[in-house]
């Protein structure tokens, strides 16, 4: 998944998305938003720390992991250059449930069900065989 494509996620699943499209109750949808959140109607510049396009310098991955956990670690890093990332398979090293603490700026301005599609939607293909997943994550 490209860097566009995940910052393309993070404008999907904001809020204004649905509060633009509704046009009940005599304002237009832009109207009431722009009343509600007078800042969230500008277009987030390339500098924006969300969208940026530049990386921060890579976390490199601790030296327990096995090279399933090393595959989703480095799969999350390039995709949502996290400032903070664990990963422990636990399930008693069969590979089938994942815990993954996950902390990335991208997640800002997200709830928390948003920044957890946002992780499914990366790991998409490895979750498909797994069991289950702990996943915690934070703004930072």
């Amino acid at each position: 998944m490209s860097r566009s494509t995940v910052s393309k996620l993070v404008t999907e699943f904001c809020y204004a998305r649905p509060l633009l499209n509704n046009t009940r109750g005599g304002g237009g949808g832009a109207t009431r938003i722009a009343t509600l959140f007078p800042s969230f109607l500008h277009k987030p510049s390339p500098q924006s720390p969300r969208f940026s396009t530049s990386r921060s310098p890579a976390l490199a991955p601790p030296d327990h992991l096995d090279h399933k956990e090393l595959h989703i670690f480095n799969k999350l890093v390039t995709e949502l250059s996290p400032s903070r990332l664990e990963v422990q398979d636990i399930s008693a090293g069969c590979g089938t449930m994942y815990g993954i603490e996950i902390a990335s700026r991208i997640f800002e301005g997200l709830p928390v069900m948003k920044q957890h599609r946002l992780v499914q939607n990366v790991l998409s293909e490895e979750i498909k065989g797994w069991h289950g997943v702990q996943l915690k994550t934070a703004i930072e």
